[in-house]
């Protein structure tokens, strides 16, 4: 479970910070670009590649926080005291 947390905490970091240079260098950006068509078609370019890259981190995020809440899930209605290996792993003894 930590680990998770880990990687949403690395995805909200992530995103604020990519956000950030986008609002304070995007428009330099854009204006140093807009003397030809081509250049401002490569700099939406690179800012959608730029785009996926949080994008599937923020995927991979939320498929680890609903495996998460479908195995306490599972444990809490099964009553049998058996658990996953991921949840066992964090568990003190």
């Amino acid at each position: 479970m930590g680990e998770r947390r880990k990687r949403l905490a690395i995805v909200v970091s992530l995103t604020i910070l990519a956000v950030v240079v986008a609002v304070h260098y995007g428009s330099l950006v854009w204006r140093a670009f807009s003397a030809i068509i081509w250049s401002r078609l490569f700099v939406i370019l690179l800012a959608s590649l730029w785009a996926t890259s949080p994008l599937n981190l923020w995927v991979r995020a939320y498929y680890d926080l609903r495996e998460m809440f479908r195995y306490r899930g599972a444990a809490v209605s099964s009553g049998r005291g058996i658990l996953p290996a991921a949840l066992v792993e964090d568990r003190d003894v």
